[in-house]
């Protein structure tokens, strides 16, 4: 059996570094951070996420429906609050006459909607993938 060596002191302080012969050298830098220019963030509200800087993406789904298919709409940026959500669930629904939901930072609107969502989020300025 290996024999331990001991870190910590009396009094829990660190006695000698385990991570001291770690050499970082030859890693890349982390990327700049993005910088937004405020003349072109549109907007989707108060938090100045721009427009055309997001992504959503349409899935279809039968299971546990009852053979009924929900388009759900998932992968919105961080930065869009749960709130800009569920104003985009409302305006949907309003605009597509159809049943919906939010369900976490998704949406499951009811129906075959993927053309018609597909056109909303672009007008909103989403780039939309899947369908």
């Amino acid at each position: 059996m290996k024999k331990k060596v001991p870190v910590l002191g009396q009094a829990g302080i660190l006695v000698s570094n385990p991570f001291a012969g770690l050499e970082i050298g030859g890693l890349a830098d982390s990327p700049p951070p993005l910088e937004s220019n405020e003349a072109d963030a549109g907007g989707d509200g108060e938090n100045g996420v721009a427009a055309g800087k997001g992504e959503v993406i349409l899935r279809r789904e039968t299971a546990h429906r009852g053979g009924r298919t929900v388009v759900v709409v998932h992968g919105f940026h961080p930065e869009i609050s749960g709130r800009q959500i569920a104003e985009y669930c409302k305006k949907i629904k309003q605009n597509c006459g159809c049943g919906g939901k939010v369900d976490g930072r998704a949406l499951e609107i009811q129906g075959e909607m993927v053309e018609r969502l597909r056109d909303f989020f672009q007008k909103e300025g989403f780039r939309v993938r899947g369908g």
